[in-house]
């Protein structure tokens, strides 16, 4: 390469540099490139955005001026655009009153049967404790009805027993005294079987003896004094327990 190259090399080389380092600087500070020294001159600044009239608000005072209402009719206006939002009441305040007076109305009607109710279930708790006490002392009566039914029973067959006892002792006895009678003259013993037993209970002596031993004795009565008529009452007597 020749000297006049190099020369033009390094000249080109520092005047990027230079350039690099103003463009370094200016992005690093955050300064216009116009603003910078020695090269703010190669930058034209930018161009200020103009302000139209149509983007500045107008103040409220200068909307006022230009107003030829008067305060009333601007004051309605901006009050019936505000009245808009507003919902109307459905009911007056007379009708206010009345929906008020019918609820109370209502809560002192609920109060009056809530209060009805209460004395309705003290009434009822009372009368359930009245028929548990009437049920508890039926049950205690049944019970103890049962136990004297049950002791009666015992009693009634414990008679039964003595009673089926004494019968069966009373007819051993009968029984017993039966061979007395079984010999000796007819007439002599129907006379000692009338002495000693009514009707009904030598009829119980009797039917221990053979039948020809009880026909002998039944015509021995026949023949006795007033025999007709003891024969009949010791005949009859005599069938009744034979039969029994």
């Amino acid at each position: 390469m020749s000297d006049i190259a190099k020369y033009v090399a390094y000249g080109l080389g520092g005047s990027t540099l230079l350039a690099g380092s103003f463009f370094l600087v200016a992005a690093l500070t955050g300064t216009p490139l116009h603003s910078l020294k020695a090269v703010g001159g190669l930058f034209p600044p930018e161009p200020k955005a103009e302000q139209g009239a149509s983007d500045e608000l107008p103040e409220i005072e200068e909307q006022l001026e230009g107003d030829t209402r008067s305060p009333e009719q601007i004051f309605d206006a901006a009050r019936s655009s505000l009245t808009a939002f507003n919902l109307q009441d459905p009911f007056s305040a007379q009708e206010l009153s009345s929906i008020e007076n019918r609820l109370l109305m209502k809560m002192e009607e609920l109060d009056r049967r809530s209060r009805s109710l209460d004395e309705r279930e003290a009434l009822l708790e009372r009368d359930a404790d009245f028929l548990d006490r009437r049920l508890k002392e039926f049950e205690r009566l049944k019970m103890q009805l049962l136990a004297e039914s049950d002791e009666q029973s015992a009693k009634v067959q414990e008679i039964d027993a003595n009673r089926e006892a004494l019968a069966a002792r009373e007819a051993q006895i009968y029984k017993n005294m039966a061979p007395q009678y079984e010999d000796g003259e007819p007439d002599v013993t129907a006379a000692q079987l009338m002495n000693v037993y009514e009707p009904e209970e030598a009829a119980k002596v009797l039917k221990h003896l053979s039948d020809e031993r009880v026909r002998e004795l039944l015509s021995a009565i026949h023949a006795s004094p007033g025999g007709p008529e003891k024969h009949k009452a010791y005949s009859r007597a005599y069938a009744l327990e034979k039969g029994g």
